[in-house]
């Protein structure tokens, strides 16, 4: 038996979301429809700016961007069956892309986290659904409390801060093959 209401609608109703409060703009709807399901997950704000969804000759496209408000990481981390992660996640979206096989963003993705800031710039991730995807980035991480991040492992707590730089990262089905590191304490 056919249902004409779609893959969009079907998800509204799986998110709770009558279909008479999306907006009417399909574009606006799934924007509506991705920031909701983060809602659903955990407390915090998630803002989503200038989405837009369209098909091409050579597939889908979307891009969007965005900013996240105080999401508590011991709530994600439940959210995604993760040990128990302290501290709060915030941070700005540049411009992220989707093109076939293919996402990227203009600038970098800018995350406050476990006390700290980590900055992931030159990002691309190429067949992201494909058997092994590729990933390409530099990352900065400075002032990361280590106690804020090391009580989630067993192994004991360490305390201090950190600074980081990984140039030229490159992991091919999330495993590291490339990169150039840097590990500091703060001063």
């Amino acid at each position: 038996v056919g249902d004409d209401r779609g893959l969009r609608g079907k998800a509204l109703d799986v998110l709770g979301l009558a279909r008479e409060e999306a907006l009417r703009d399909e574009q606006r709807e799934i924007g509506v429809l991705v920031a909701g399901v983060l809602e659903h997950l955990v407390e915090g704000a998630v803002h989503l700016r200038d989405f837009a969804l369209g098909m091409a000759k050579d597939g889908w496209r979307w891009r969007f961007g965005g900013e996240v408000e105080a999401i508590s990481m011991v709530q994600l981390s439940g959210a995604f069956g993760l040990p128990p992660m302290h501290g709060s996640l915030s941070g700005k979206i540049p411009e992220l892309r989707y093109r076939p096989r293919v996402i990227d963003m203009d600038g970098a993705l800018d995350i406050r986290v476990f006390d700290g800031t980590v900055r992931a710039s030159k990002v691309q991730l190429i067949d992201p659904f494909g058997r092994a995807p590729r990933l390409h980035s530099d990352i900065e991480v400075k002032n990361l409390d280590l106690e804020l991040l090391t009580r989630t492992v067993d192994f004991g707590t360490i305390t201090g801060r950190i600074d980081a730089r990984i140039a030229n990262l490159e992991l091919v089905g999330w495993q590291p093959v490339r990169f150039v590191a840097r590990i500091a304490s703060t001063a």
